[in-house]
């Protein structure tokens, strides 16, 4: 299982047989990176305590037994980039991103999370601010209402037809958004070719591309 080191920086057992809570940690104040992806880690973001992990700047989960409760919100402010990919969170975009709200993390990898209901934040929160990449594809999302500009948004494979405000297409045609939809269905077809229908046109919406994470 893992232990408690306290002075490591980087941690590193990914695809490893290596178990434990996540909570562990909390008490490793120098932690910096941390790879836990494709283990059977289990515990919730809510585990880790108040005010620690302040040098954490990368958190890869993917493919664990994480779960994310949407309060109270977690601290963790030198976080950039978090990857929780493959967990089966099943809750909804809200949920997790509110739990998120107070971190100026850039890159969130949560690809096929069983994540539903609409894709929104709001106006005042450090998350929104810091934003760059976004990958919640091979989801069950309602809708895109709005995100932060300068942002890559995937939403392909969504796995339901997925609503998306013509104003968030026009965003991204003019560069405030750049959005992926490979292999999602239009729920909203006929208002966005009756608004959109130049910008539903560029083929860079719809190729296969990789987001990294």
């Amino acid at each position: 299982g893992l232990c408690n080191v306290t002075e490591l920086e980087d941690l590193f057992l990914a695809q490893s047989r290596v178990h434990g809570n996540l909570n562990v940690i909390s008490s490793m104040p120098e932690l910096e990176k941390a790879d836990l992806s494709g283990t059977v880690v289990s515990g919730n973001l809510k585990d880790l305590e108040w005010g620690c992990c302040k040098k954490l700047r990368e958190l890869q989960l993917g493919d664990t037994q994480l779960q994310i409760s949407a309060f109270p919100p977690v601290e963790l402010p030198a976080l950039q980039s978090l990857n929780v990919s493959g967990c089966n969170l099943n809750v909804s975009f809200r949920h997790v991103f509110h739990r998120l709200r107070l971190n100026p993390i850039t890159n969130i990898f949560a690809r096929g999370c069983r994540l539903t209901g609409r894709v929104n934040l709001p106006d005042r929160c450090t998350l929104r601010g810091s934003l760059q990449v976004v990958d919640i594809s091979s989801n069950r999302l309602d809708a895109v209402d709005i995100l932060p500009a300068k942002v890559r948004l995937d939403v392909s494979q969504n796995e339901i037809p997925l609503h998306i405000r013509p104003e968030v297409i026009k965003a991204a045609t003019k560069g405030g958004i750049d959005l992926w939809m490979t292999n999602t269905e239009l729920a909203n077809r006929e208002e966005t070719m009756a608004n959109c229908s130049e910008e539903l046109q560029m083929e860079e919406m719809w190729i296969t591309r990789q987001t990294g994470g």
